[in-house]
């Protein structure tokens, strides 16, 4: 939804405009007290002292905050300073979304909560048929406000909607993988697949065994990115998947006659 300058929607812009280094003020008071904590210390920086710190050179040249994804998409086609003021509202919306999975956007109604940001992205966190769902921003194409009241389930917020969706979203599934990966690869496994790594045995000739959990066999097309890097052991039938997958792959690349 689009506004003129100087209307509400403004605001949100606006708020950006305090003194970066204010706000840094308060990061390096955070930071000074939590190293205080770990040395059984306790750090008071007086207005004085903190200005000194900062006379010898401004925050907001040591410190770069970038929210954006490595290698981000385009920018959304929905601004989202707007729908943050169209939210306040309370009313349900109807929205084209476009899932991941699907080229077209389809249109429905949601009952939404708020926003989220994690990981360099924004999403839209709403009842959909009376069950949380996340609505990534960059997949949303548009949104109307209703004049009916957002219909929320009783006893819930922004806040424990947004933790149960990011626990099924993280929980680490009932299959068990074990692999075997070139111990140069480790960073980016733990990058890559974060929690869903289980274990990691200590490094032999090179190579490191890993247990990864997946909710289904299926998801070991994740692990197709090692490349050589990587070979499945257990159990079969994901072995068997990745065998297929690369052959698969491998027959597409080759060359032609």
């Amino acid at each position: 939804m689009n506004r003129p300058p100087g209307s509400p929607a403004s605001q949100p812009r606006a708020a950006s405009s305090f003194s970066f280094d204010r706000r840094l003020s308060t990061f390096a008071l955070s930071v000074a007290s939590t190293a205080a904590g770990r040395h059984g210390g306790i750090v008071l920086l007086s207005g004085a002292r903190l200005n000194a710190v900062q006379g010898l050179q401004g925050l907001a040249d040591l410190i770069v905050v970038d929210n954006t994804a490595w290698l981000a998409a385009p920018a959304a086609q929905v601004d989202i300073a707007d729908l943050a003021l169209d939210l306040r509202r309370r009313s349900r919306l109807e929205i084209r979304y476009r899932r991941s999975a699907e080229s077209q956007a389809t249109a429905r109604v949601v009952d939404p909560y708020g926003l989220a940001s994690k990981s360099g992205r924004w999403y839209l966190v709403a009842d959909s048929h009376g069950a949380g769902r996340l609505f990534a921003i960059e997949r949303l194409e548009s949104y109307r406000s209703l004049a009916e009241p957002a219909r929320l389930r009783a006893g819930q917020r922004l806040g424990t909607v947004w933790d149960a969706l990011k626990e099924r979203v993280e929980e680490a599934g009932e299959v068990t993988i074990t692999a075997r990966l070139r111990e140069g690869q480790l960073d980016r496994a733990r990058r890559i697949l974060g929690a869903r790594i289980h274990g990691i045995a200590p490094p032999e000739n090179g190579w490191c065994q890993l247990t990864i959990r997946y909710p289904e066999p299926e998801s070991v097309r994740q692990l197709l990115q090692f490349a050589d890097h990587i070979e499945v052991l257990a159990p079969p039938e994901a072995r068997e998947r990745v065998r297929e997958l690369a052959t698969d792959l491998a027959a597409r690349h080759r060359c032609k006659t």
